[in-house]
């Protein structure tokens, strides 16, 4: 048996569904009785309502066009005319980017070409040093050259020829630079093997016969031809 309190709760409960339950009855009721908006009969005069809204939109708007159409080609239209100008600005862009390569490829062509050729003048000349110090192993000598450069601080200059005659005074190099050290010449003198007889190759005394040319009062040809004679190669 229910108590005085559960009694008025239940009761307070159904009249809350009964009221929901009428407020639902009314709004259908009310829904039903409603007119639509608009009624079409076909999908045609639809379509043309929508048409005639359409334009009359355009119009307020302020465009003097009002065909979806003829809107459609313009739209259509302009964003060719920009998808041909974007392409247009990259092609420029790929042609401004090609000189550009096109220019750095040639100066550093030209760099490489100076470079060549100052590192054949500066063979050349090493080499003749190396001929007149009586040096025959040019690969060892020049680059003894190239590690002393690399070793010389930024106002620093090498005397290469008293450098190559500072090698030759030492025996340890003798055998590197591919000269005997027993007839290394030296200033003042010569050196021969001890107990050996006198160097064939001396002038007769009073110093008769032809003196061979300094290697700096040679010409360009006379020196390639001598160092080529002496030593089997041609230099730059």
């Amino acid at each position: 048996m229910e108590t005085e309190e559960e009694k008025k709760a239940r009761l307070a409960k159904e009249a809350a569904e009964k009221e929901a339950a009428d407020a639902a009855a009314k709004a259908a009721a009310a829904a039903a009785k409603a007119e639509p908006f608009a009624v079409f009969e076909t999908a045609e005069a639809f379509q043309k309502r929508v048409a005639q809204a359409t334009r009359s939109a355009l119009k307020d708007a302020g465009l003097t066009i009002t065909d979806p159409a003829k809107l459609k080609e313009i739209v259509d239209a302009h964003a060719k005319a920009e998808a041909e100008k974007a392409a247009a600005a990259e092609a420029q862009k790929s042609e401004i980017q090609k000189a550009m390569e096109a220019k750095a490829a040639a100066e550093a062509a030209q760099q490489a070409a100076m470079s060549q050729a100052e590192e054949a003048s500066m063979k050349a000349h090493l080499y003749k040093v190396f001929a007149e110090a009586g040096v025959k192993n040019f690969d060892y000598a020049f680059y003894k050259v190239q590690s002393k450069l690399a070793a010389l601080g930024d106002n620093e200059e090498l005397d290469e020829v008293k450098f190559v005659a500072d090698m030759m005074a030492d025996k340890a190099q003798h055998a590197a630079l591919g000269v005997d050290a027993a007839t290394v010449k030296t200033e003042g003198a010569t050196t021969t093997v001890q107990g050996g007889g006198p160097d064939p190759k001396q002038p007769p005394a009073g110093g008769g016969g032809e003196q061979p040319k300094d290697a700096f009062a040679q010409s360009s040809e006379q020196f390639k031809a001598g160092v080529a004679a002496k030593y089997g190669f041609t230099p730059f």
